[in-house]
């Protein structure tokens, strides 16, 4: 399958490698975006947003996969995820021990 990027796209992915925030449309308002796996991206969303740190962040995952590197699928929530995947559906996990220490609360 072939993706076609936009030039804003392609920016947007080099700022998110390199440690940058993004802002991007999502379906009721803007919202930033940074690595989750870079504390200090995450700092600066932080700092852009006059929040503390140690506020929890919003981790948006395009794959199951990326899901169970963050946090722990219970076996009885993993038929609902999969169900309502992709979807308009918010799902509070517990992390996994491995998820950067930044991301849990």
């Amino acid at each position: 399958m072939l993706e076609i990027i936009s030039e804003a796209e392609r920016e947007a992915i080099e700022k998110l490698k390199n440690g940058g925030v993004v802002a991007h449309a999502t379906e009721a308002v803007f919202g930033l975006a940074a690595s989750a796996y870079d504390r200090l991206a995450c700092r600066k969303i932080s700092m852009i947003k006059e929040r503390s740190f140690s506020q929890p962040f919003l981790v948006m995952c395009s794959t199951l996969g990326q899901v169970t590197e963050l946090v722990d699928i219970k076996v009885q929530f993993e038929q609902e995820i999969r169900r309502t995947w992709p979807g308009h559906v918010s799902w509070v996990l517990p992390s996994q021990n491995r998820a950067p220490c930044w991301l849990k609360n």
